[in-house]
């Protein structure tokens, strides 16, 4: 995924996961509006990267394994960033 879009892109789409993770749709839908006004993609399918669980699960456990997630005051699986992303796309 990396190896295709611009670091901000992913960053962008990162936030837009988040969002929906924490359960904050309105404002999720408020930044995905902003981002398209920037021209930013905001789906994987912009992105040209299938939305399939096998090809993103490396994606997935680097999601939810890194040093980042110390920063998270909950627990976050696999499966609910998946959620989430599956969500984003049908925003």
């Amino acid at each position: 995924m990396e190896e295709n879009c611009l670091h901000g892109d992913l960053v962008a789409y990162g936030a837009l996961v988040q969002l929906m993770l924490d359960g904050q749709v309105e404002k999720a839908k408020e930044l995905q509006s902003f981002l398209k006004t920037l021209g930013t993609p905001v789906t994987l399918c912009e992105m040209n990267v299938p939305l399939d669980r096998a090809s993103l699960e490396n994606t997935l456990i680097e999601a939810t394994t890194g040093p980042d997630m110390a920063h998270i005051p909950y627990s976050i699986t696999p499966d609910m960033v998946f959620d989430a992303m599956t969500r984003v796309e049908s925003l």
